[in-house]
């Protein structure tokens, strides 16, 4: 395809200020290496241009500029004013909806107010709370498989672990997590357009229903806090409420169980660290720590408000720019080695939970389930490896993941 000419399937025109040789056309979904080692194929972008352009994108319809060192990332994300995050999911657009995803689509005063309006069920005291229900999770969970000296990690822990418990903090069923799951997946992980509009439409019309319901029949859950809390002294609108669940729902049904998987993977296949966490639990928090910065799954985006330059490219107001994580963390001008896990690296410094205004809310509670089920596996369960002959399913994409992870502690 001509640069400038008519564009393909999922890859589109380049805008004239865009100089061809800024081009690279970067597929997070399909490309080399994202459904086998995503991280270490995103990794190969810090050999090329600081700033490129990539035509292709599956999802949004346009393409936009890739930022690749951590520095940019973390100017990115710092600067709301210059590069807002309002529209930048689509998750919810794709439906027709014109309401944000609340705060993380909120820039300013309001994205403050509604941050400070949710924080206190995501920090200090709210947490250390969860600490015993988030033990006796893993530990029924572990009862459940623990004698068959092997299991799909993925469908038996990594997901219903972590969703489990968000469940629990919304007050939402657990016999629904299977549907659950499989809206989120749809709408995150498939790219066919009509399948991400159904997945979508049946998750907002569950929300809305349930917070109708809670107004009628309030609960001690988080729904029923959302739908009776208030900002600036007033109720917050249909579109806030529904705006800030749809967050929320997709936050906790993804991410967490994203890194899990690649958390055991790893220990999986690198038997002598998986020792040294079992006779050293205490080493495991520094562990989860390295875990998130060379495993940070997440790529979002940011939209220019006015002209600008990184790295000596012009950014021209209403460029879109694509912040993948990983290149933040695997950044080789901030980490020596940034592929090699190494528990007791000084520089924790990660983008994992983002940066700037926008750090992930959940980072407390991940933090924790991460570090509990790593406690819990390596206290219940013999050393566990990779079962024999099969191979792990990977997927890229916004959020990389892995799809069957077989294990066995035979």
């Amino acid at each position: 395809m001509s640069v400038h000419g008519k564009p393909e399937p999922h890859r589109h025109k380049v805008p004239d200020h865009v100089s061809p040789e800024l081009v690279h056309t970067l597929d997070l979904y399909e490309g080399e290496g994202m459904r086998t080692a995503p991280f270490h194929a995103i990794a190969r972008l810090h050999e090329g241009l600081r700033v490129f352009w990539t035509d292709y994108s599956p999802r949004y319809g346009h393409g936009s500029w890739v930022v690749t060192r951590a520095k940019d990332l973390m100017h990115v994300l710092n600067n709301p004013a210059l590069f807002s995050s309002a529209g930048w999911s689509q998750n919810q657009a794709i439906t027709g909806a014109t309401w944000p995803l609340v705060p993380i689509e909120l820039d300013g005063r309001y994205h403050v107010q509604f941050r400070a309006l949710v924080m206190p069920w995501f920090v200090g005291p709210a947490i250390a709370r969860l600490d015993d229900t988030i033990r006796t999770r893993v530990n029924t969970l572990i009862d459940r498989f623990g004698d068959q000296q092997n299991c799909d990690f993925v469908d038996a822990f990594g997901r219903p672990f972590p969703v489990s418990i968000f469940l629990d903090l919304m007050g939402l069923p657990q016999d629904d997590m299977p549907e659950f799951l499989g809206w989120v997946y749809q709408l995150l992980h498939n790219m066919d357009p009509p399948a991400r509009i159904a997945a979508a439409t049946s998750i907002i019309r569950y929300l809305e229903d349930t917070a109708e319901d809670r107004r009628h029949h309030p609960r001690d859950d988080l729904i029923t806090r959302i739908v009776n809390a208030e900002l600036e002294g007033r109720p917050l609108t249909g579109d806030e409420i529904i705006g800030l669940l749809y967050t929320l729902f997709l936050a906790g049904l993804d991410t967490v169980a994203a890194s899990l998987s690649f958390h055991f993977h790893h220990l999986a296949v690198n038997q002598e660290l998986q020792l040294k966490l079992r006779a050293h639990p205490e080493l495991i928090p520094a562990a989860v720590e390295e875990f998130l910065r060379a495993f940070s799954p997440v790529t979002a985006r940011r939209r220019a408000t006015a002209d600008t330059e990184i790295g000596g490219v012009k950014i021209k107001a209403g460029d879109w720019v694509t912040v993948p994580y990983s290149l933040g963390s695997l950044d080789p001008d901030e980490f020596e080695n940034p592929l090699q896990i190494d528990i007791e690296r000084k520089n924790i410094r990660h983008f994992a939970f983002a940066a700037g205004p926008h750090f992930c809310l959940g980072s407390q509670l991940a933090r924790r389930e991460l570090a509990i089920a790593l406690e819990e596996w390596t206290k219940r369960l013999p050393p566990f490896r990779l079962r024999e002959g099969e191979k792990i399913r990977v997927h890229g994409g916004s959020v990389f993941g892995i799809d069957y992870l077989p294990l066995t502690w035979k």
